[in-house]
């Protein structure tokens, strides 16, 4: 029996006033234009991310057509809907988030973040927003077909972008502002696994409107060209775990219909007729199930040809799921209830990860996102988290079982719109129970999952519900109340959140654009101090105590303690400055460890310009970063160096000593060692001690770099040299110590040869100006710095060693892992661009 009880208001009656009609029909044409296009929108750059920019115009286009809708219903002068048990408890799951936002004692970085990412509160209330009203809004046949085929057109322009890419280089059609190894990933979609997600996404879609519509040929050239630009999509991506859901659902689908029509006798469940169909299905599924088999068995392979097609290889990591648990149970045994807050797993992280990590190259890495979207949740929202999505989920399930099962929907296409819908959402969530996804993915699951709801309504009797002025004075105020309400709250959430866009595009746009400081520190300050009166951010003011801290340096460096008039002037004015940042970005975020690093290190430098008080309040700032940041080896060494400069040498080698125990091949802190060796005259026994660490461990790297270090201090060149080799030889990417090599070769006269290793030493650091310094005088036969000279002169090291993510360094720990398939060529590690973070657009 179709379902007759409940028709929604957006289904036209002849009583229907025309304006009421034009406005619902405007409503819905905003939506599906927002919800079939946000997938390639972006704004050029890097002023803002990807994923913020795509949630901004979400938001824009969701909320005009809110408020269209709430006009029409208000000149209609009723609102019919049905209770859905799972939209219902959605809206508790957001509420959930919002309560433990509240109760985080971090309230701005739990509800909105810098950026509104997927884990806070903000982000899951536009969540529910989102389904809500594809669920409401987009209640027609016309509406979701357009909308579908705005995402199937969507996924056929990226997919002949990248190719495009891919076969004219990464510097065509490329958006960014500085193209290097970022620039060859860029995607309008944003996340590049993202992008792979969404190809899947589009296959399956595409699978049940063969299986389920009548296609012309003009649709069978779409659906075609779908699956060719989707396949394109996920071999660029090459995600396995995408591979193994199409790969089984490719082979159900196959298996299906080759039997069907002798094995089935109904169409209750699949109401299409088939005849015309079947041979473009059983083609389109044989082909999905021969490329995923192949990248399945062959994917390492296959990835590393394509690697080296683009010109580089792309891989994201993330915490294991065994780390990720073990971070929930340590957040459990002190905040069960609601977990630490949404959006702050970072500080988890910080708090609880293994300090095994610390001698990888993830040691530095601030993961804001667990192994996936619900083990992070149940850290950051607690046991009432869990809660709230099992119930959420369970009852999603339910009734999309049940939606299936009864099939009694009025016409083939709503039975489409059901299935495809479903199984699109199963998907999704089946996703991001797998990895944790970025803001696009979890949009499309909301659009998703409010397109299954709704056509839920269709296929299931029950009960509505109606609101109208026309039969009770009463319910036309309550009608009236609501639709203000409605229109208020979401112009007031644009506002909001467009403030926090516009800040967030300024920050960037004053300190990464290319403009960025060029005109000095005071315009930049002024640039960013407008962006701060949009959005009260702790990260706006720590840029700015960053940027005076290394106008500090600079002054201190050229005119040490004895500065003249002007000199002092501007030393007072960089120092009033620098520190009122620090303090206002402590003052916004007391729990941000980076916030009392950058404060602490402003008073170190004042400590070493001898003024009073300046120790007790550096030190005071790195203890306090401690308490949040507390296996964090970095912050024992600053500590060090802070003892050093009021020449306490002793507790300052106890503390380095302790930063290398916390991380044995800490580069900086051995560094520091062997100058502290050097300047107390103990450099032979150093060295004796250093020859005894590295016969135990002798795969270590940084324990020759810091051997190298000590004999070019004795002047013992041909040892030293054979140090750095030796380090450089267990790590290709140890820049440091072939920063030392190249100068020890050049004080060799081994010019060509101290070439060749600075120009790999500004492959890993290609901003480096003292880098392109060196290069450019032994090219042109020019002096360079003493390698003595240099060791003394620095007191930390020069250059940032490389952090590429290889096969052989996620073999070392078992506590993080890719995402995507990682190439076996040594040759795509050059040029590996690596996310680390759980959000990466």
């Amino acid at each position: 029996m179709k379902n007759i009880s409940f028709q929604p208001v957006a289904a036209r009656s002849v009583e229907m006033d025309s304006v009421a009609g034009v406005l619902f029909a405007i409503a819905r044409n905003t939506l599906v234009v927002t919800l079939g296009l946000f997938p390639l929108f972006f704004v050029p750059g890097v002023f803002a991310s990807v994923g913020f920019s795509k949630i901004m115009f979400v938001l824009v286009g969701t909320a005009i057509a809110v408020v269209v809708f709430a006009l029409a219903v208000l000149r209609d002068g009723r609102i019919r809907f049905s209770a859905s048990p799972a939209l219902m408890l959605l809206w508790v799951l957001a509420g959930v988030y919002v309560i433990a936002s509240l109760a985080s004692g971090d309230i701005r970085d739990s509800f909105i973040g810098d950026a509104i990412g997927v884990q806070t509160a903000a982000f899951m209330v536009l969540f529910a927003v989102v389904a809500t009203v594809s669920a409401t809004i987009l209640n027609t046949k016309q509406a979701v077909a357009r909308l579908f085929t705005l995402l199937v057109a969507s996924c056929i322009v990226l997919g002949m972008y990248h190719l495009a890419r891919f076969g004219f280089g990464p510097e065509f059609l490329n958006f960014t502002v500085e193209p290097g190894r970022t620039g060859r990933f860029f995607s309008p979609f944003g996340s590049w696994n993202g992008l792979g997600v969404f190809g899947g996404l589009v296959l399956l879609i595409c699978f049940v409107a063969s299986q389920m519509l009548r296609l012309t040929r003009f649709g069978v050239v779409i659906i075609s060209l779908s699956v060719i630009s989707a396949l394109a999509l996920l071999s660029l991506v090459n995600f396995f775990a995408i591979w193994v859901v199409l790969a089984l659902a490719s082979f159900i689908i196959l298996m299906y219909s080759l039997v069907y029509g002798r094995l089935f006798k109904t169409e209750q469940l699949f109401p299409a007729e088939k005849e015309g169909n079947a041979k473009l299905t059983i083609l389109l599924a044989g082909i999905v199930l021969v490329s995923s088999c192949t990248f399945l068995f062959a994917g390492t392979a296959v990835s590393s040809y394509i690697s080296s097609g683009i010109g580089g290889s792309y891989i994201e990591v993330r915490p294991s799921h065994t780390a990720t648990i073990e971070i929930m149970k340590h957040v459990y045994n002190e905040q069960s209830m609601f977990g630490i807050g949404p959006n702050k797993f970072v500080d988890a992280w910080r708090l609880y990860k293994n300090p095994a990590i610390n001698n990888t190259i993830f040691w530095a890495s601030s993961f804001d996102g667990g192994s996936d979207l619900f083990l992070t949740s149940f850290v950051t929202t607690g046991i009432a988290g869990i809660v709230a999505w099992v119930l959420f989920l369970a009852f999603f399930i339910w009734q999309g079982v049940r939606m299936l099962v009864s099939g009694a929907f009025p016409d083939r296409f709503w039975a489409f719109i059901g299935v495809a819908s479903f199984v699109a959402a199963v998907y999704l969530w089946l996703m991001t129970a797998l990895y944790m996804p970025t803001t696009t993915i979890m949009l499309l699951a909301a659009v998703c999952t409010g397109l299954c709801l709704g056509a839920y309504r269709y296929a299931v009797p029950q009960q509505q519900f109606e609101f109208s002025f026309l039969t009770s004075r009463m319910m036309g105020v309550a009608l009236i109340g609501m639709t203000v309400f409605v229109i208020v709250g979401s112009l007031g959430a644009v506002y909001f959140v467009g403030q926090q866009y516009v800040a967030v595009y300024s920050f960037l746009k004053a300190t990464k654009g290319p403009d960025a400081y060029r005109d000095g520190i005071e315009r930049t300050q002024e640039r960013i101090a407008l962006a701060f009166e949009r959005s009260t951010n702790d990260v706006f003011a720590r840029e700015v105590a960053r940027a005076r801290l290394l106008q500090l340096q600079g002054l201190m460096g050229q005119a040490g303690t004895e500065l003249d008039d002007s000199e002092r002037t501007e030393f007072q004015t960089v120092v009033a400055h620098g520190l009122n940042a620090g303090q206002q970005a402590v003052d916004l975020d007391p729990t941000e460890p980076l916030n009392y690093g950058i404060l602490g290190q402003f008073y170190s430098l004042l400590t070493l310009a001898g003024v009073n008080g300046a120790y007790d309040r550096a030190k005071q700032s790195y203890e306090t970063a401690k308490l949040y940041d507390p296996k964090n080896p970095s912050l024992p060494l600053l500590t060090a160096q802070l003892e050093s400069r009021r020449n306490e040498l002793g507790a300052a080698r106890e503390l380095a000593e302790q930063a290398v125990a916390m991380k044995r091949n800490y580069t900086d802190a051995l560094f520091f060692l062997s100058q502290l060796d050097i300047v107390e005259g103990n450099v032979q026994s150093a060295i004796q001690m250093t020859e005894a660490v590295v016969s135990f461990e002798p795969q270590n790297p940084a324990r020759h770099y810091q051997l190298g270090i000590l004999y070019a201090s004795t002047g013992n060149l041909g040892s030293a040299i054979a140090s750095f080799e030796r380090a450089v030889a267990l790590d290709t990417q140890y820049a440091n110590a072939r920063y030392f090599l190249a100068l020890a070769y050049a004080e060799q006269g081994r010019i060509e040869e101290a070439l060749a290793q600075m120009r790999a030493v500004e492959s890993l650091n290609p901003d480096n100006a003292l880098v392109d310094d060196v290069i450019g005088r032994l090219e042109r036969g020019e002096p360079i710095a003493n390698l003595t000279s240099s060791l003394t002169s620095a007191e930390e090291t020069v250059v940032e060693d490389g952090q590429e993510v290889t096969a052989e360094a996620l073999d070392e720990t078992s506590l993080v892992a890719p995402v995507n398939t990682v190439p076996d060529n040594d040759g795509a590690a050059d040029n590996t661009t690596s996310e680390t973070t759980g959000e990466t657009e």
